[in-house]
């Protein structure tokens, strides 16, 4: 999915459980900085689109976003690099393969998603590669001169980066282009991938067995003539055993195994009936109800609102969103959220106000034919000025969830439209009808 006109709703994670490690782990030396990192891994992460197919499926976008999100808020803090942005993207490849580029971002094959027995497994793949982004283990290879040897996805990628920040690399003699990224690690880099993978896997929820699990369900798949991962990612040796005892000293809370978001997707890249569902997605948890509670914020000098105290502000270049913490998504191409509300302001073509709410309604549900109002348009107040609500029921692709939108606009002085989208599950409706009427009502204009 690219370049997506605005969608309403995002899958949901939640971080249950907590872990301490007790292996500890030294991150080699590197003679490139966090800045050059950063760079060298986002020049190849273009080249790398620009070569795979993207698999372009909302719902698994989403599912596989929010899982990397939550693993990457479970990273210890000494390894932790503010600067890295972690992105999480899947091809449409049938090998069970994954791999990571310095920075932060990560691609995915769909044939690894498909093979994944459970949700922890996943969570096992993507953690370790995390890792490898974590260490630094990509430039501190090239930093030790080492000649790299490419996996087999290296293969299928014609050229290599060499302008920019790469350029250097490369014409240091470190062979530092698109294919070093896709180089074998060596074990010693595999091994502290596996254990700070199973330390990031624990923190988030999730029993580090599972990564030992899926390393075996992948050797096995080997045997049987699919060896793409296995030849950019060796087997240090005892894999299973070591990461069973480090599964051991890890404090691991009612561990996530499967989920119904976790079925879904299986299910959809099965090319099965995707089930409506009203469970949470991933963690099977909903965000808080709204507080009671308000803080105040004011908005580009026009307006001013009272939102919940436990939702956070989103800023976006046309218009603010106002969500919970577990309530919103942000992706590569978009933000999103399925619990909140959005307001912001946008000029008109003209005509009256029944004219002008008619119109945006109509931009909102064109291409989405699972968008259907429940009623006409009602008169109300917003901004202390005449305005119009309707109300529309939605199916969201992304969670699987029946949702409640309702949009309301008003056309404000100065001629521009002023709009308000508020978005909840439809079970959850009546939990968070009350909080949209009270921020519907608050928001007033500010003096000039």
């Amino acid at each position: 999915m690219r370049h997506r006109p605005l969608m309403l709703t995002a899958v949901l994670l939640a971080v249950p459980g907590l872990a301490t490690a007790q292996t500890v782990i030294e991150p080699p030396e590197t003679k490139y900085s966090i800045e050059e990192d950063v760079a060298i891994g986002e020049e190849a992460a273009e080249q790398v689109r620009q070569q795979l197919p993207a698999f372009e499926n909302d719902a698994v976008e989403y599912y596989v976003t929010r899982l990397g999100e939550r693993l990457v808020e479970a990273i210890p803090s000494e390894f932790m690099h503010p600067e890295f942005a972690y992105t999480f993207e899947v091809v449409d490849e049938d090998g069970i393969n994954a791999f990571a580029l310095p920075g932060g971002p990560m691609f995915l094959h769909r044939g690894m998603l498909e093979a994944a027995l459970t949700e922890g497994g996943i969570a096992g793949v993507m953690a370790h590669e995390i890792s490898h982004v974590a260490l630094r283990h990509g430039t501190a290879q090239a930093t030790r001169g080492e000649k790299f040897q490419w996996g087999a996805l290296a293969g299928t990628i014609a050229g290599a980066v060499i302008g920019g920040t790469a350029g250097r690399a490369v014409m240091e003699g470190t062979s530092f282009g698109l294919g070093a990224f896709f180089l074998k690690y060596g074990r010693e880099f595999e091994k502290q991938a596996d254990l700070l993978g199973a330390r990031v896997m624990a923190s988030a929820g999730y029993d580090p067995r599972e990564l030992a699990t899926m390393f075996e369900l992948i050797e096995q798949q080997n045997r049987s003539g699919a060896p793409e991962w296995l030849s950019s990612h060796p087997n240090p040796g005892n894999r299973s055993e070591y990461i069973a005892v480090e599964a051991e000293l890890l404090t691991i809370d009612d561990p996530v195994t499967d989920t119904r978001e976790f079925e879904r997707i299986q299910a959809s890249l099965n090319g099965e009936a995707v089930p409506i569902t009203a469970e949470g997605a991933v963690s099977g948890t909903r965000p808080e109800r709204p507080d009671t509670d308000t803080q105040y914020y004011e908005v580009a000098g026009v307006y001013a609102v009272d939102v919940p105290k436990n939702w956070i502000e989103l800023p976006g270049a046309e218009a603010i969103t106002f969500s919970p913490e577990d309530g919103h998504i942000r992706t590569r191409n978009q933000s999103s959220f399925s619990h909140g509300v959005q307001i912001g302001m946008a000029e008109r073509a003209g005509g009256n106000l029944a004219q002008v709410h008619a119109a945006f309604s109509e931009s909102l549900t064109a291409g989405n034919p699972q968008m259907q109002a429940t009623g006409g348009a009602a008169q109300q107040y917003l901004a202390g000025r005449r305005a119009y609500l309707t109300i529309f029921t939605n199916f969201s692709e992304a969670t699987g969830w029946q949702e409640t939108v309702m949009i309301s606009t008003t056309i404000l002085p100065d001629g521009r439209l002023l709009y308000l989208i508020a978005v909840s599950p439809e079970d959850e409706y009546a939990d968070y009808a009350q909080t949209f009427g009270e921020l519907t009502r608050s928001v007033r204009l500010l003096p000039k």
